[in-house]
Formats: C-alpha cells, sequence, structure tokens
C-alpha cells in the first residue's frame, strides 16, 4: 500500500494493490469505525468480513450493506441489531463489472473503492468529495432498495427485471449483454 497526503489538504490517500492490501485496510476500516460502515459489494469479497462486521455491530457500529448476492447473505448480516443489509435493486443481480467491485464508507470521514478482480486494486482516501461521493452513492442504493421493497412490482413492469430498459440507454452494450444473459 502507498500512503500519500494530498498537498496543502492534510488527507490521506493510499493506492491499494493486490487482494490482501485491500482486504486489510477494509478489515482496519471495519475495526477502527466509530460511528457506521457502509458498504455496498457483492457477497463473496466481503464474506470475510462477516465477523468483523457482526462485532462492529454489536459495539454499536450501524452497519449498512448493500449486496449483489442472495437472501442468504442478507440475512448474514442483519444479525445484529443496528444492521441493515439490502439486496441491489431488491434482486441482488449482478450488473456489469459489480461482482469485482467493493466500496466502503466510514463515519462520513474516509472510503475505500477496489475492483477485487483478476489484477486487484483499489484506493483508500479521507478526502472529502470522494468520502462523500462514496456516501451518496450507498446512500443512493438504499432508497433505491427501500422503493423496490414498496413498489418492485410495478417498476420492474415499467422498466424491465433489473431496470434493463433503462440500463439499454445508459451501460455499455457489453454490460447490457451480459445482463440480459443473466436474467
Amino acid at each position: 500500500m502507498r500512503a500519500a497526503r494530498a498537498k496543502g489538504l492534510g488527507e490521506t490517500q493510499a493506492a491499494l494493490k493486490g487482494d490482501e492490501a485491500i482486504h486489510v485496510k477494509t478489515g482496519e476500516m471495519i475495526d477502527a469505525a466509530r460511528q457506521h460502515v457502509w458498504i455496498k459489494a457483492p457477497e463473496e469479497p466481503i464474506e470475510r468480513h462477516s465477523v468483523g462486521s457482526r462485532r462492529a455491530a454489536k459495539r454499536g457500529m450501524r452497519m449498512l450493506i448493500v449486496l449483489f448476492g442472495s437472501e442468504a447473505a442478507v440475512a448474514r448480516y442483519t444479525a445484529a441489531a443496528g444492521s441493515r443489509a439490502y439486496l441491489h435493486e431488491g434482486s441482488g443481480a449482478m450488473i456489469g463489472p459489480a461482482r469485482e467491485f467493493i466500496t466502503v464508507a466510514t463515519a462520513f470521514e474516509e472510503t475505500l473503492t477496489a475492483d477485487v478482480g483478476e489484477a486487484a486494486h483499489g484506493v483508500f482516501t479521507k478526502s472529502s468529495p470522494v468520502v462523500y461521493i462514496a456516501g451518496s452513492l450507498i446512500r443512493h442504493e438504499v432508497y433505491v432498495a427501500e422503493i423496490f421493497a414498496h413498489f418492485g412490482p410495478q417498476i420492474e413492469g415499467a422498466f424491465g427485471p433489473a431496470l434493463v430498459k433503462l440500463r439499454e440507454r445508459y451501460l455499455e452494450d457489453e454490460h447490457v449483454t451480459a445482463l440480459r444473459n443473466n436474467l
């Protein structure tokens, strides 16, 4: 992990290279959280953080997780008071390269976002604009999950499963094709 301070900003940034560096930093963030931990990720890469997530929830951290995955995974992450997990857009369906991306945000102070695919790499930062964007991303994912919980059939009726009719307009062609193949 290579750390640097942004000039004049006093904000730490670190490039994360390799799966181990990403997971070590994710674990450190969960263990050190003082208010909340918000995560958006597929269930497989964050499974190794399930014990740390439960410990954080037990010590009073508000855990909020948006998962690409299964109902069983949601149950694993909502076992403790103060924790809540959602399936992405109500279904947990993988969209585009989602199976390889994780985003973690803690206490409106720091964030990590990474590609945990074949050439795993990512970044950790305390840069307030980036932290805000990551928190906003996860918060809006929760809004969408809550909306799907109430209006899922109507939304799917208008936009198709996994919002495919919208995604056809805004996603790269290869991701739309992959999505259609997974439906």
